[in-house]
């Protein structure tokens, strides 16, 4: 798949001044100079017609790059050096004029901006690459703007455009031959997913559509009207299931960047979402402190989201990353020469800062399922503590975090107490989750096997809400139970992934919880199996990952689960 140029006659190649030096061409390819694709991308030039002057590709200067190359068959190798130049001599160029780009030139140019990304993405600077960065910067952005759970906001669709780029860089850096088994299985799980979504979205004849559930009213509509029934996908709100689809964008992106990187990359990338929680748990304090007068007018701790749910979501989720890295640092403090090694204490002080505001900041979000999720991600904070370092001396990393964790909790309670408890008061059984879960339900099994279309649940739940279930002032805008609502716009394939993703995330965290030491990355990982089971445990009774944020942070985590590839990782 690369160009091919036909040279000059070497009256001609001496008159281009020795632009181009070629090495290792073999004695039965006289006057042929094969350009590997990435020359021609390098100067930015469109698609080149046949008769192009070869000064054009080859007059360079400024600088030099040796690319090694092959022709259209795979065969002759060999290496060529180009001066690269941004200033074209016409006159030269018109001396060269009869020489002609090889046909396998077309066929070549859609790769050669790949390949450049590609080596883009590789380059390092200092010890992080380029995709390293690119994937801390699409992380960052979905923290940031991805607070709202709404599709139609203007900052999910900038998160959207704003990933892309990594997006890009990452499927142009993913090499199967280097990726291990658990990476494979988590892409074709990946695969399943877009295709469903493809699925949902493709039209069918009216023989079809019109059969399935909830199309009824469609149908007598379209009648009344006498219009034409054309053919119509299977999704009831196709626009919706398509928005939905692209908001999948930021969490694929971030997945298969993480998933690429080596381990001291991911170790460093921890710190972004852990930077960012802690932003989001000042904010909240200070909307909580400030009242009517906060930015936002925000008399609740919500931070950059719109509820205290998704704060808290976010908040105990990172918890378990903190201890992590309490855990991590605790056997690098130890006496030398009768004293601490300050660099060891400042990180240490910094991750006992994080825990502590994260616990306090949850407490205050007054999220009922929070405060409870919360516990048990102390709970499993403590756990992965290693209670050993590889010398096999005892560690404190355990006595350090328990006693910040008690000290957090006591302030939390101390100033929130009554506004913490006064939440479970209200009985449970009346909440409104209860009616939206079973009338949820009623509707799944009404849509079975195939769904509605992602993104339908407003209206089918509308059309199926009886006056009694109605809730004064409110609507439905979520089953507040995001397993019922999935299984009712996905049917039986998407319970099906949900089966087979708990089914991968169990696999991975036995093995990551079979392993001992005191290791950051395994205890990175082991801190992600406790976030994303608080998530998904999260989801029976909220909708936390339908923001951008949480979807983001819950792929990177999941990407942690996932061994880095062999050629990272040597």
């Amino acid at each position: 798949m690369h160009a091919t140029v036909e040279t000059p006659s070497a009256t001609h190649a001496r008159a281009i001044d020795n632009d181009v030096a070629m090495s290792g061409a073999p004695s039965s390819m006289p006057g042929r100079i094969w350009l590997c694709k990435s020359i021609i991308c390098l100067i930015c030039l469109p698609p080149l017609p046949p008769n192009t002057s070869a000064q054009m590709l080859l007059n360079v200067r400024q600088s030099y790059f040796y690319i090694e190359g092959q022709d259209c068959d795979g065969n002759t190798p060999l290496c060529v050096k180009i001066e690269r130049s941004f200033l074209l001599d016409e006159n030269r160029a018109e001396r060269a004029s009869h020489a002609a780009i090889d046909p396998c030139i077309e066929a070549s140019f859609m790769n050669f901006g790949a390949t450049i990304i590609r080596r883009l993405g590789a380059v390092r600077i200092g010890r992080v690459s380029a995709l390293s960065y690119s994937s801390a910067f699409a992380l960052g952005i979905g923290l940031l703007l991805g607070g709202g759970a709404a599709n139609v906001y203007l900052t999910n669709s900038m998160i959207q455009v704003l990933t892309l780029p990594t997006l890009l860089l990452a499927l142009l850096q993913l090499d199967w031959r280097t990726m291990q088994p658990t990476a494979k299985l988590a892409l074709w799980l990946i695969a399943a997913a877009a295709l469903l979504v493809v699925v949902q979205l493709i039209p069918l004849p009216p023989s079809i559509w019109t059969s399935l559930p909830f199309r009824e009213k469609a149908v007598t509509g379209l009648g009344t009207i006498e219009a034409a029934i054309r053919w119509a996908p299977m999704s009831v709100t196709p626009e919706a299931t398509l928005i939905g689809a692209l908001t999948l964008l930021p969490p694929l992106a971030v997945f298969l960047s993480v998933v690429s990187l080596s381990a001291p990359e991911r170790l460093l990338l921890t710190l972004v979402p852990l930077a960012f929680g802690i932003a989001n748990a000042f904010v909240g304090l200070l909307q909580l402190s400030q009242g009517h007068d906060s930015p936002g007018g925000a008399i609740e701790s919500v931070g950059l989201f719109n509820n205290r749910n998704h704060e808290a979501a976010l908040l105990y989720s990172l918890i378990p990353f903190a201890a992590a890295w309490i855990g991590a640092l605790t056997p690098s403090l130890s006496l030398r020469d009768n004293k601490y090694d300050s660099h060891a204490v400042i990180k240490l002080l910094a991750a006992g800062v994080a825990v502590f505001a994260l616990i306090v900041a949850t407490l205050m979000a007054r999220s009922r399922a929070g405060v409870i999720l919360l516990m048990i991600a102390l709970a499993g904070s403590m756990a992965l503590q290693p209670w050993r370092s590889i010398s096999g001396d005892r560690t404190r990393a355990g006595g350090i975090f328990a006693l910040l964790a008690v000290l957090a909790l006591m302030l939390g309670l101390q100033y929130g107490l009554y506004r913490t408890f006064a939440r479970f008061e209200d009985d449970p059984f009346a909440d409104a989750r209860v009616t939206l879960a079973r009338v949820t339900a009623k509707a799944a099994l009404s849509a079975a096997p195939l769904g509605t279309g992602i993104g339908s649940f407003v209206p089918i739940y509308a059309s199926i809400e009886r006056l009694e279930d109605l809730v004064p002032d409110r609507y439905a805008n979520h089953a507040h139970n995001d397993f019922l609502e999935f299984a009712l716009e996905t049917g039986a394939p998407g319970v099906s992934l949900i089966f087979c993703f708990g089914a991968w995330f169990l696999h991975r965290s036995r093995d990551v919880w079979r392993r001992f030491g005191p290791d950051a990355n395994l205890l990175m990982a082991r801190a992600a199996t406790v976030s994303i089971g608080l998530l998904m445990a999260h989801e029976l009774v909220d909708y936390a990952l339908r923001t951008d944020a949480i979807l983001v942070f819950f792929a990177f985590a999941s990407a942690l689960l996932v061994p880095p590839p062999r050629r990272a990782g040597a």
